[in-house]
């Protein structure tokens, strides 16, 4: 179970609005995700309660970004 530290809870994220402490799901997870591809991914330390690797073990189950193919119309003369 991922915890946020108390005095972070309140921390505004990148996502709708929301707080640290609002987070679920796929959002906290590629918030967390995004930490830990970053240049200093231990930085996330200082607002959980987890370990890098209980992190890690969570965020990746995260759905990874689909991108749908462009479709070409047909030319028809």
């Amino acid at each position: 179970m991922i915890k946020v530290k108390e005095k972070y809870k309140g921390y505004n994220v990148p996502y709708k609005d929301k707080t640290l402490g609002t987070l679920q799901g796929d959002d906290l997870k590629k918030y967390i995700k995004a930490f830990l591809y970053s240049k200093k991914p231990n930085d996330i330390l200082i607002y959980f309660d987890n370990t890098i690797e209980e992190l890690t073990e969570f965020a990746e189950s995260a759905p990874k970004k689909a991108i749908k193919k462009p479709v070409t119309p047909e030319i028809t003369e």
